[in-house]
């Protein structure tokens, strides 16, 4: 048989080749995990956020029920629902309307919180109607011209 050299490639990995292999193994595992875990969270935010604002939407809703019934019973009102804190808003915005915020808070990750608020105005049609189709007390403001 014929001698060969053997030449420093063919001793195979030395420990510091597998040293760096598995480094940069460990490194790549522990950015997809991170990438999946950021993403992870950011679904559970999404979801949680779509539920406080259908949880307003209700509220909302509810206050405008009531207004349509009996105008001058919508009042404020505030409670909880499963982890979330609501609160409804009754302000006096003419004489024949009312703003109504429908107010939804809750905690989210890391004890950051977090709120959702929706904003209508319901109106008493009849005394709208009775007061000439008018309920504005106050003129309009910023340069209107008649």
């Amino acid at each position: 048989m014929k001698d060969r050299l053997i030449t420093k490639t063919e001793y195979g990995f030395s420990t510091l080749e597998m040293l760096i292999a598995l480094a940069l193994v460990l490194l790549t595992i522990t950015a997809v995990v991170t990438v999946s875990y950021g993403n992870q969270s950011f679904v559970v935010d999404s979801q949680t956020n779509s539920e406080a604002l259908h949880k307003a939407q209700q509220l909302l809703e509810s206050a405008e029920q009531v207004a349509r019934q009996d105008f001058d019973s919508v009042t404020d009102s505030s409670g909880t629902y499963l982890n979330y804190a609501t609160s409804t808003k009754i302000t006096n915005a003419t004489e024949c309307a009312k703003t109504v915020s429908a107010n939804v808070a809750w905690m989210g990750d890391n004890k950051k919180p977090a709120t959702v608020t929706l904003s209508s105005l319901v109106t008493n049609v009849p005394l709208m109607l009775s007061l000439g189709g008018n309920c504005d007390t106050s003129p309009p403001t910023g340069g209107w011209n008649p």
